[in-house]
């Protein structure tokens, strides 16, 4: 038999014990439901991490302007045109395996010291290009720029950081 988990299962237990006649062992429940009472609800030591409520729909308050002045500027769907953006600013390739790639490419780097390919290349999300742009950079400056840092600076530019 496992022991009991509750105040109600040793409050249980010790009728139980009443009705049986055995007052030693109704006494025993009956201390240990109090000591099991008086510990209350266990608290947690640490705050828990925020992971937010899971909704994927949810938007910051930022994203939604940036939408609304995409929207009201170029009389588009900044998610539709920012995909295809996103595709011609990385020759095509899906911005989603390249960041992934990239990560992966990081961690390597972290575990055995050695660069691939994609340690040279910046990756930006879709976001902050729709800031750059919202700035006033054109399409064509953020892709020179691009490729200007890939060749010269290594893949870091502050204007990206």
């Amino acid at each position: 038999m496992t022991a009991p988990q509750s105040v109600a299962e040793y409050v249980r237990l010790a009728r139980e014990a009443i009705a049986a006649g055995d007052i030693a062992a109704a006494t025993q429940y009956k201390d240990q439901a109090a000591a099991l009472k008086a510990l209350g609800p266990l608290e947690e030591t640490a705050p828990r991490l925020d992971f937010g409520t899971g909704d994927a729909g949810a938007q910051s308050a930022q994203g939604m302007a940036l939408k609304a002045w995409y929207g009201e500027h170029f009389g588009a769907d900044l998610d539709k045109d920012a995909e295809l953006m996103m595709r011609d600013l990385y020759g095509g390739r899906d911005v989603r395996a390249l960041a992934h790639a990239k990560s992966m490419g990081f961690y390597r780097y972290l575990r055995t010291g050695r660069e691939d390919e994609m340690a040279r290349k910046v990756i930006m999300t879709p976001a902050q290009v729709m800031k750059l742009l919202a700035d006033g950079q054109t399409f064509e400056g953020i892709k020179a720029t691009q490729v200007e840092s890939q060749d010269a600076l290594g893949g870091l530019t502050a204007r990206f950081a």
